[in-house]
């Protein structure tokens, strides 16, 4: 191949690459806007910031399910003991926890990389710009969560084999390798598709090192559950088994996979090169493909994108060793140059596609808000207004309902008005008496009130049979809460919004005869028993 071709092909990786940079940089932006930020920004964050501060206070974290308080642990306990290290020093806040989490997820962009250099050094660095430009890392980047630690661990697991075994064929690697995916297993429980990757990959090479291998896996993995299950008397199996087996819905899995097709089908091309290049070398499509096979759990009742993970990270991968190898692969066609261009192209229409800044609610003058650019960042949005490249893209949508699709997908930087509300609500809770009950759970810890009840996960499992809600309806008709926070009225109708998976009719009537509304703030209701309400007045 001529050094034109290739001058072709590498000035086209790195204009792509230059492109997703910038949603790279945004990415980092918005994590680091949220570090310092003392309220939850998602349901999720408070149970795990709650289990590592009850690790740092000696408390254990799988408890019975039969009194208050009442908590459910349904991940295992790596990421929490490592953040209850520095919730120790910080005390019960978000920051060591989404610090955590940004810097394995950016650990992630840099194992992707490490993997696309195989094949392509300069598509290396653009193997990690697409992994932090969805909108699922974009949500992961600033939370506090095990995922992306899990992620981190499967993927280096997936490098270490890649390196040491395929291409070295040293056998110490693939114990290194599978270590670092019982560490991932024991961060979540379900990060299985790396060990099954190296697994198989290695017994198509040795059937001896793989069923060594898978027995090393096996031993190691039932000995530390077994450690785990002693420690806790068996409640662990409770909240990470009975806990999680929650009932399939197709309605969410073409849900979110449909969603997943919307904004990034113009990776297909890119991942079927990717795969031709990566054919004779089994490790990275079999994980691609045991990646897809797990993410196909997100139908499952409660499942977000944090399922999709593993399956995105594969998706870069490929993408990027697909363009960054088309001038090798295609070294006798005739028009490499130009296919080398319109693979490029793709990329470009894909960037204007998944286009996103980081953003914040503002308030219109008229009342209400409005969403806008995070300052400094409104400059790029007339690359998606005034350039019409969706009119060649069938499945595309136009500038307007792409900028739309932006402020619903991609989290928004929480603004100075939100964090006011949020320290007038603690305001109030702080001064009322007893334990309180947020639907959401933001604002419980930080003023030290317990969380007293994950509401979706409890009756997730009352409504399946696995839990008597005894212990919660007690606590509503003794007005055990001071004061309850939800994200709706009791007299609304909640079926098909997201807290109808949260609460009965049963719980919603309990809460109506013993609870009276005191006070809105944007979109959470304050209520307070019966007893509290009649002594304010």
């Amino acid at each position: 191949m001529s050094s034109k071709n290739y001058r072709v092909s590498t000035a086209v990786v790195i204009v792509v690459s230059i492109l997703f940079f910038f949603y790279t940089a945004g990415l980092i932006h918005h994590a680091v806007s949220l570090l310092n930020y003392p309220w939850a920004t998602d349901y999720v964050e408070w149970p795990e910031i709650g289990r590592a501060w009850d690790i740092a206070q000696g408390k254990p974290i799988y408890t019975e399910w039969d009194e208050l308080p009442l908590h459910e642990a349904n991940y295992t306990p790596i990421f929490t003991i490592l953040n209850s290290l520095f919730v120790q020093i910080t005390g019960p806040t978000p920051l060591s926890g989404r610090l955590l989490a940004l810097l394995f997820l950016l650990g992630s962009g840099g194992v992707i990389a490490g993997l696309v250099a195989t094949y392509s050094r300069t598509a290396a660095l653009l193997g990690a710009f697409f992994w932090c430009s969805s909108h699922i890392c974009w949500m992961w980047s600033g939370l506090v969560r095990v995922d992306n630690m899990a992620v981190f661990c499967n993927l280096t697991a997936v490098l270490v084999c890649h390196y040491g075994w395929v291409k070295a064929r040293r056998k110490e690697a693939i114990w290194l390798s599978l270590f670092l995916c019982i560490v991932a297993g024991f961060t979540r429980q379900t990060m299985v598709a790396a060990a099954v990757a190296i697994l198989i990959s290695v017994f198509l090479e040795s059937k001896r090192l793989a069923l060594q291998g898978l027995g090393l896996y096996a031993f190691t993995g039932c000995f530390f559950l077994s450690v785990l299950l002693f420690l806790t008397d068996g409640l662990a199996w409770q909240h990470l088994i009975i806990a999680n087996m929650n009932e399939f819905e197709f309605e969410a899995l073409n849900f979110f996979f449909a969603q997943l097709w919307e904004l990034y089908h113009w990776m297909a091309p890119l991942i079927l090169v990717g795969l031709y290049v990566v054919r004779k070398e089994p490790l990275l499509w079999i994980y691609a493909f045991v990646s897809f096979l797990v993410s196909i759990t997100i139908g499952k009742i409660g499942a977000s994108l944090n399922y999709l993970l593993e399956l995105w990270a594969s998706m870069c991968m490929l993408s990027a060793i697909g363009i960054g190898s088309v001038g090798q692969v295609f070294e006798r066609f005739k028009y490499r140059e130009g296919l080398a261009l319109i693979l490029g192209f793709f990329c470009i229409l894909g960037w204007q596609q998944i286009f996103h800044i980081p953003w914040t609610h503002q308030p219109k003058p008229n009342g209400g808000y409005t969403a806008m650019p995070v300052e400094g960042w409104g400059f790029a949005v007339p690359a998606v207004t005034n350039i019409p490249l969706w009119v060649l893209d069938p499945f595309a949508l136009s500038g307007a309902d792409i900028l739309k699709r932006s402020v619903r997908l991609y989290v928004a930087n929480p603004s100075l008005l939100e964090a006011a509300r949020m320290e007038r609500i603690e305001s109030i809770l702080s001064k009322i008496e007893g334990p309180i009950f947020s639907e959401d759970m933001n604002f419980t810890l930080s003023i030290g009130k317990e969380i007293s009840v994950q509401s979706f996960e409890f009756f997730q499992l009352s409504r399946q049979g696995k839990w008597d809600p005894q212990p919660w309806e007690e606590a509503l008709k003794t007005q055990s809460f001071g004061a309850l926070v939800l994200l709706f009225s009791l007299e609304d109708n909640i079926e098909g919004s997201a807290s109808a998976q949260r609460f009965s009719k049963d719980i919603i009537e309990l809460m109506n005869d013993n609870y009276r509304f005191y006070r809105r703030e944007g979109p959470y209701r304050i209520y307070l028993s019966q007893r509290i309400y009649d002594s304010e007045k």
